[in-house]
């Protein structure tokens, strides 16, 4: 039996990101302005942001929509590589250090 490593992971997740490229990119398009600042708030941990109540609605949208949920009273992303797609294509200087083990401090569980 062979093992993954983590160069096979960071491969595996790169490609499932172009591969989902078109998907995420029509999701994040089809986002209104506060739904995009609520996803940008998980993206960076700040779970309490996203849920503060000038956001309220535009989570609610986004929990319909299936974008995110809510786990343990804090909404979270749905799909975590969609979260990892916004990091990649919305936050510039995560793009200088992409790789999965640079995921690590935006991929827990609370957000």
């Amino acid at each position: 039996m062979q093992t993954a490593t983590m160069a096979d992971l960071e491969m595996a997740v790169a490609k499932v990101l172009v591969t989902a490229d078109a998907y995420f990119h029509n999701n994040w398009e089809e986002c209104s302005e506060a739904e995009r600042e609520v996803s940008r708030a998980l993206v960076t941990g700040a779970a309490d942001t996203a849920a503060a109540p000038r956001y309220q609605a535009a989570a609610q949208s986004l929990s319909r929509k299936e974008i995110v949920e809510m786990r343990d009273g804090r909404y979270c992303f749905a799909i975590e590589l969609f979260k990892l797609w916004i990091l990649k294509n919305h936050f510039p200087a995560f793009q200088e250090n992409s790789g999965v083990r640079r995921y690590d401090k935006y991929t827990n569980t609370s957000g």
